[in-house]
């Protein structure tokens, strides 16, 4: 089906794509209209609004659209934040859920998790990714983005995800305005906040002027940041590839 989902417009299917969904939707007549089964109509609308994105950033996991390459593998970052998580119950917020592989994983597993990004288009496609798995643990996503003066709609949570999000609003705001935004989410925060930043020492990107220099090493930047946003206990669980260089980034675990 991944093949052919290109070729599908509404409810009308070309002959070319006949043969290949075939088997799915049974025997049809060259150039015939058919009411695709919703399952169908629903992958094909996911797979439209993540063609309409910039980059499929996350991995996709969908039949049907697990073709598309993401741009930055995310499951070894899960497995690693996992591992550091109690078992569930907990409440979890995806802060920057970008498409929500995180949050789907989380939800799956059986903690109560929303998604927060501040771009509405990805927020569409977590929304699609969500009516296609369509079961109890589904979780809610809101076109929120991290702002001093929307961080009280985030709800209390046990753990926090924040995950590539404070370079740019370091860039876009600077380093005064995000340690303050820091100190509020802490605020939100019962246990851990996971965390991952740009870091000085990657190849320049256009966020990369705004940032401090953060040494060779910047894991001590990263930690004495967070502290100074009122984190009790800061953890490194590794470095990480990245898809915009060949320099690994820490994944932090800041403890209230």
């Amino acid at each position: 089906m991944s093949k052919v989902l290109a070729r599908i417009t509404n409810n009308k299917i070309t002959n070319a794509a006949r043969v290949a969904i075939g088997s799915t939707l049974g025997c049809l007549r060259s150039g015939q209209i058919i009411t695709l089964p919703k399952r169908v109509r629903q992958t094909c609308r996911c797979y439209r609004l993540l063609k309409q994105l910039p980059e499929v950033y996350h991995p996709v996991n969908v039949a049907g659209l697990r073709h598309l390459q993401p741009k930055r593998c995310c499951e070894d970052r899960i497995v690693a934040i996992r591992r550091d998580m109690q078992s569930p119950p907990s409440v979890v917020v995806d802060i920057g859920c970008q498409i929500g592989f995180f949050t789907f994983v989380l939800a799956g597993e059986g903690y109560a998790v929303s998604g927060y990004d501040i771009n509405a288009a990805n927020i569409a496609v977590c929304n699609a990714i969500r009516d296609i798995r369509c079961n109890s643990k589904a979780p809610d996503f809101y076109n929120i983005g991290l702002k001093l003066d929307a961080v009280e709609q985030i709800p209390n949570a046990d753990y926090a995800l924040c995950l590539a999000v404070f370079h740019h609003i370091i860039h876009y705001h600077g380093l005064e305005y995000s340690t303050a935004l820091l100190s509020q989410l802490r605020s939100r925060i019962s246990r851990t906040l996971y965390f991952e930043m740009g870091q000085s020492n990657e190849p320049p990107q256009f966020w990369s002027p705004s940032l401090p220099d953060m040494g060779r090493d910047p894991l001590d930047w990263i930690q004495q940041y967070l502290c100074s946003a009122g984190f009790r206990a800061v953890r490194s669980l590794g470095l990480f590839p990245n898809h915009l260089s060949d320099i690994p980034r820490y994944l932090i675990a800041a403890d209230i």
